[in-house]
């Protein structure tokens, strides 16, 4: 991913009536998605220790024992929130065939996957606002990492395959994730630098190429990789 845009607070959805009686679960959904919407624009706003239930709860107008009922507590609703805002790069990595492909073919489209799209601007405003709170709320940045570990589990369980046929060479499955994510997203540049999108200019490619070198693959590997994976 590259460095997003400072758009300022999504566009909150209006608060929907309710209707009297016991709510429905396409409802209870809608109204949580609402809630989420509304703590996204408040941790915006004020940051993780200047947010309160008490603050989320008059926004998305709310009571407290809801907001608890939902989410259990501020450090569930961010986990939520982690999970709510991760949907569009997860849908993106999740897509990606694997079946009878070489690996840079399909390394190159994860890589492409992770890539910064304008939807993605609110992702990139929380893992900033949890890099600047993590000293005080470490259990708020766990929460934003491992949100992203789900969303590349599919990446991992590839690069887990990879390995296992000796394709490519690595300490660990978790060191190959770790350096391919650090060449294909820029490391931390991306949050503090507004750049060229990495597409333009083959970037992409070479970052995939340089990782794969790394990594030992040989471009000669008798079509190993192409059955490491079907799906």
């Amino acid at each position: 991913m590259t460095r997003a845009g400072a758009n300022g607070p999504p566009e909150l959805p209006k608060v929907s009536p309710r209707p009297l009686g016991r709510p429905r679960k396409a409802e209870k959904t809608q109204r949580s998605e609402e809630i989420v919407a509304h703590a996204i624009a408040e941790f915006a706003v004020h940051g993780f220790s200047g947010t309160t239930v008490e603050s989320i709860a008059r926004r998305a107008q709310v009571s407290k024992v809801t907001i608890y009922a939902k989410f259990g507590d501020k450090e569930g609703l961010f986990r939520a929130i982690g999970q709510h805002i991760s949907a569009p790069v997860q849908g993106r990595v999740a897509s990606v065939v694997t079946a009878g492909r070489r690996a840079p073919e399909v390394l190159r489209d994860y890589a492409s996957a992770m890539r910064y799209h304008t939807i993605d601007s609110p992702a990139f405003d929380l893992i900033r606002l949890a890099i600047f709170e993590q000293h005080r709320f470490p259990a708020m940045a766990e929460a934003i990492y491992l949100s992203g570990m789900d969303t590349l589990e599919p990446l991992q369980s590839y690069i887990e395959a990879l390995l296992s046929k000796a394709v490519i060479q690595a300490h660990s499955a978790d060191e190959a994730l770790l350096h391919f994510c650090s060449l294909v997203t820029r490391g931390h540049r991306f949050l503090l630098v507004s750049e060229a999108d990495p597409e333009d200019g083959g970037y992409l490619d070479r970052a995939v190429d340089l990782f794969l070198r790394g990594a030992g693959y040989a471009t000669s590997a008798d079509g190993i990789d192409e059955k490491v994976m079907s799906r």
